[in-house]
């Protein structure tokens, strides 16, 4: 995809490993659902379509076009980003 998806960060580290482990455990079962594979395939044509600088037609547009795809990117990344979060707690924790 892109390099700007690292753009926005999300921290859990108020949260106590309990309630994140209920957090993390939701959220992963959103992402194996039929309608998370959908939504994917959604904003990934979104993406392709948005990041064509055809139809970028001036500075605005561009500003326009690049908070789409943060956004986009975001949502795409979650996955990733919460099983790094993951893995991050664990080794703090270890």
């Amino acid at each position: 995809m892109s390099d700007n998806r690292r753009d926005f960060e999300i921290s859990h580290e108020g949260m106590s490993n309990k309630e994140f482990e209920t957090y993390y455990s939701e959220l992963k079962a959103i992402f194996r659902s039929p309608g998370w594979k959908h939504l994917v395939d959604d904003l990934e044509d979104d993406y392709k379509i948005m990041n064509s600088v055809d139809l970028i037609g001036d500075n605005h547009s561009l500003d326009y076009h690049k908070g789409y795809i943060q956004a986009l990117t975001f949502v795409l990344d979650r996955p990733v980003r919460l099983e790094e979060e993951s893995k991050g707690r664990d080794e703090d924790h270890s």
